[in-house]
């Protein structure tokens, strides 16, 4: 396994190199909300290297720790979370088990303490299997697989949840995307695609600042010079939209786009002046004894001119 600084390695094709972090090691990540598999620092285009990844902070120890692209089992559905009294363990995906602090719901960002599950890598010069040891809690118990590949100008990410316990598990899963391409401040330039006409639609809920920054027209979101955090959600009536974003940067000529092959459950749309989120959130939901494939397929490109 090839290390390119302490904590990483790399996965590579003719056109890209994609850097992962292996999380709990010395300075990786090993908190309690972000998946520990498959943690995505960087991804370069090799033609023209242009990057696209970057930290949800550049300050060291402020926010989340997240950075690149990092997936969670969504937080809004804590597996367990219920079924657990303060001071007990409940599990989550990709991570192994957390610890109830209180009585109180389940409030993301909290520093719940956490027991890892062991993970197996498997890995070669184009992909990356991480394969997590069951987790067993409170009637819950799931098998969890993660592999990214990549070829020509793709990254695919595909996931397996197998749930082997008593306890039906649902829940949704999406990447955070900490992205700027090559580095850009998020303004002028940036495009965001989606697959829906935006404007005036109903479940498009900008916050007052988003629309201080941001202008829509049709299917696209264009930013102003970004002053402050913008956030904003859409939900499709019956619940599912289909899956397909682009980001694009006309200072830097490159754009990476992503698809999958779940309808979206939502999106949301999050970011500050070096930063853009766009989340794409699938449902997840297994029953005893059952499987849940999925996938997740980006594409990095150089814009024509």
């Amino acid at each position: 396994m090839p290390n390119k600084r302490q904590g990483t390695f790399e996965i590579t094709s003719e056109q890209l190199t994609v850097e992962i972090g292996i999380c709990g090691e010395p300075g990786q990540y090993a908190g309690p909300r972000f998946d520990w598999t498959g943690f995505v620092h960087q991804v370069k285009l090799n033609k023209g290297g242009h990057t696209f990844c970057v930290p949800e902070s550049f300050i060291p120890g402020e926010g989340t720790g997240g950075a690149g692209l990092c997936n969670e089992f969504i937080s809004d559905l804590p597996v367990g979370y219920d079924e657990a009294k303060p001071g007990g363990q409940f599990p989550k995906i990709g991570i192994g088990k957390l610890t109830r602090l209180d009585e109180r719901g389940y409030i993301n960002g909290t520093a719940y303490p956490v027991e890892p599950c062991p993970i197996k890598i498997e890995s070669g010069e184009d992909f990356a299997r991480f394969i997590a040891e069951p987790v067993i809690c409170n009637g819950y118990a799931f098998a969890y697989e993660k592999t990214l590949s990549v070829q020509g100008t793709e990254l695919k990410i595909e996931y397996k949840l197998s749930n082997i316990g008593d306890k039906p598990i649902h829940t949704l899963e999406y990447v955070h995307n900490f992205v700027a391409i090559d580095g850009n401040s998020i303004g002028p330039g940036c495009q965001l695609r989606l697959p829906l006409e935006i404007a005036n639609r109903p479940g498009y809920e900008p916050s007052p600042i988003l629309t201080k920054d941001i202008r829509t027209a049709g299917d696209r979101i264009e930013w102003d010079a970004v002053t402050g955090t913008f956030y904003a959600q859409y939900r499709a009536a019956d619940g599912t939209v289909p899956f397909y974003w682009e980001l694009t940067d006309e200072r830097s000529g490159a754009g990476m786009r992503e698809k999958g092959s779940e309808p979206v459950w939502h999106y949301s749309l999050w970011g500050q002046s070096h930063v853009v989120s766009l989340e794409a959130f699938v449902r997840v939901d297994v029953l005893p004894g059952g499987t849940k494939s999925w996938s997740r397929t980006y594409e990095f490109f150089e814009l024509e001119r």
